[in-house]
Formats: structure tokens, sequence, C-alpha cells
């Protein structure tokens, strides 16, 4: 008899890494940095999207982080306006990064368990600077995908930083985050 023994968190076999080169706006010069989109299975063998961010030059404190609609930014203008809205193909309100929203008479737990996720996909949270204005983040995500034909595929989008905290509830700005500071196609690594 073989044991197969699996890891708590496992890259998908053909799937790419993809990233993002990150280009800073006139609210954002002097920043930089690169974001990591790559696909895992975690311990309940669910398919998830790890984010790692790597960022220099923010202000110290929270900032926003969203998918937006667009991946074509070559052309873009000094306030980031051409990755286009957040990411929601949905039509559903901007929230946290967990927010569901629960149907019928049974309990809520997970997407398809009595509950629909209630955001946008492009609806990541907040990463953190530290005092020097960097960022190191690192996070997953289990409403989106890499895998394309999907409506939750995030592959071939943008990333954007805004300039402070996402709230999780405004529709403006990224739950009023203010404006870009960041902004990068994610493309394959």
């Amino acid at each position: 008899m073989v044991a197969l023994h699996a890891s708590a968190s496992v890259a998908w076999a053909g799937e790419a890494t993809y990233a993002a080169r990150l280009t800073p706006t006139r609210a954002g010069a002097g920043a930089s940095g690169e974001v990591e989109f790559s696909l895992e299975t975690n311990r309940a063998n669910q398919e998830v999207v790890v984010v790692r961010a790597n960022v220099r030059g923010l202000t110290p404190g929270k900032h926003g982080i969203n998918v937006h609609e667009n991946g074509d930014v070559s052309g873009c203008d000094d306030a980031g306006a051409c990755t286009g809205k957040s990411y929601n193909p949905d039509k559903r309100p901007h929230h946290g990064p967990t927010a569901l929203k629960k149907f019928g008479a049974s309990a809520c737990h997970f997407v398809g368990d009595g509950c629909v996720l209630n955001r946008h996909i492009g609806d990541l949270g907040n990463i953190v600077a530290d005092e020097n204005g960097d960022s190191t983040t690192s996070f997953k995500d289990l409403y989106t995908t890499l895998k394309a034909g999907t409506s939750n595929s995030i592959a071939g989008r943008s990333v954007v930083i805004r300039a402070t905290a996402d709230d999780f509830e405004t529709e403006e700005d990224d739950g009023g985050a203010g404006p870009i500071v960041l902004y990068g196609s994610i493309v394959r690594k």
C-alpha cells in the first residue's frame, strides 16, 4: 500500500504565476513595486489565489487593493483611469474580501452552502505599509481564480493600490480609499 501525502499549499499543475509590475500615478509619485498572484490549494482542497504584494514608497498605514476591469494599461493617464472600474461581473455591492450573503433558511458558512459572494470579484481588501512606507503583504482569496474562461478570473485584468484604506462599504474609489497611487496589468510571469 502506498500512502500519498499532500502539502498544505500546493500549486496547481499547468497554472502559471501572474504578476503586475506597478506604475505610479501622479498621486503615487515615488512609489513602486509588484503584486504576484499564484493559484494553490488549501488544506480543505479548495482552490485559492495567493496574493503577494511587495510595494515601496507608500504612506504608512492601510491601502485598498483591488482588481479592475481593464488589463491594457499601456496608454494610461497620470491618474490610472485606464484601469476602469473595480471588476464586478456579478453586479454585487462593494464589500470586504470575505463578505457573504445568506439566502434561504440554511446557515451561511461558504459560497454554495446557503450563501452567495456579496462583493465585487475585485474587492481584495487592504495592504499595510510600515513606518517606512513598505509593504510585503501576503494573503489568500478563495473567491477569485487565475483560470481563463471563468467570470471570477482576474488574469489579464489590472490591479490598483489606493491612497488610503478601503472601508468595505463605499462604492466610490473602491471603498472610499481615495485616488489610485499604483497600477499594473496582471500578466503571466
